[in-house]
């Protein structure tokens, strides 16, 4: 039997003023889980790097955890 409510939280946090980190979670029958971390490098090159975790995933085709790197500039 499935259970009829999802669960939902997320949070950002200022590390400084040139660092952000944010995560989310939902929670049903499956979990997922979602973090980022982005870093004001300059006032023009920001880097940011975020995860993610998918539990029904697990021991099928696909990988249950994306992982990737994003650059912007501003010009």
């Amino acid at each position: 039997m499935e259970h009829p409510i999802d669960v939902q939280f997320g949070h950002n946090y200022k590390a400084s003023k040139d660092t952000e980190l944010q995560t989310s979670a939902k929670f049903n029958s499956n979990l997922e889980v979602h973090n980022s971390v982005a870093h004001k490098i300059n006032s023009n090159l920001t880097a940011k790097l975020h995860q993610h975790f998918f539990s029904n995933r697990i021991g099928g085709d696909k990988a249950p955890v994306d992982v990737g790197f994003e650059f912007s500039y501003k010009l």
